[in-house]
């Protein structure tokens, strides 16, 4: 078993972002075996870099134009709605403002049509996260809200674990706030193989190429596997926050 400096099990970590870079892309750290490299290296559009983040520095993106896109590819990301789908994505995030109306993009690789392939996280004007994937036929395979006030105010940094399991008969999908506030639900409908219809955007929704977000982002992490409650613990590290590497 691969062991990273931090203690935890880096099998399976796709893409692992620091936000340390003073300019330019933001690096995928990974050194797991499935890492995806520098493409799914993050170009960056309009944020503010070296901004203090939960750990070394952070990115704040505007709530207006500001965004990012981890690489061009359609397909690196399918393991996040295909039919073996099984994933965690965790971050730290603290709100800049508050929410604008609408559904606001975090991480989003939908396109731009009702008819939707893929997987996308995003918030709501009343401070709610949602995990939503689509098959490509306007429906939702899971649409799960985390209800309204999990973005607690615009202060604090917050450590946010969503992770999703189409294997398993029940409550597939679960957001974690702080290792706690569990949030779970049920995938009802299928998942399909074919390709992501956009790739990979952080703080905007692929969906409407608009619904930007007002945040500072810092130490995010993609895996193609659940990542054990002992790891979502760890990396929390009792709200100080722990590097993977």
């Amino acid at each position: 078993m691969n062991r990273a400096a931090a203690g935890l099990d880096d099998t399976g970590l796709k893409a692992y972002w620091k936000f340390n870079e003073s300019s330019g892309d933001i690096i995928n750290q990974s050194a797991s075996a499935v890492d995806l490299g520098s493409a799914a290296d993050i170009t960056i559009t309009g944020a503010t870099y070296s901004q203090t983040g939960k750990i070394g520095n952070a990115l704040l993106f505007d709530g207006v134009n500001d965004y990012g896109e981890a690489g061009t590819s359609l397909s690196q990301w399918n393991f996040l709605h295909n039919t073996t789908a099984q994933w965690t994505i965790a971050f730290w995030m603290k709100a800049a403002a508050s929410i604008p109306s609408s559904e606001n993009g975090i991480f989003s690789i939908n396109g731009a049509s009702a008819s939707f392939i893929g997987a996308e996280i995003y918030a709501t004007t009343t401070e709610q996260l949602v995990l939503y994937i689509g098959d490509g036929s306007g429906t939702a395979t899971i649409g799960l809200g985390s209800g309204n006030n999990y973005v607690p105010d615009t202060t604090n940094w917050y450590f946010y674990v969503f992770t999703y399991d189409y294997s398993i008969g029940s409550n597939n999908g679960k957001i974690k706030r702080n290792d706690a506030n569990l949030v779970q639900g049920s995938t009802t409908g299928s998942h399909t193989n074919s390709d992501a219809s956009h790739s990979m955007e952080i703080l905007r929704n692929t969906r409407t190429n608009s619904n930007y977000l007002n945040a500072y982002l810092d130490e995010a992490s993609i895996w193609d596997k659940v990542m054990s409650t002992d790891d979502q613990t760890s990396l929390y590290n009792s709200g100080s926050g722990l590097e993977i590497y």
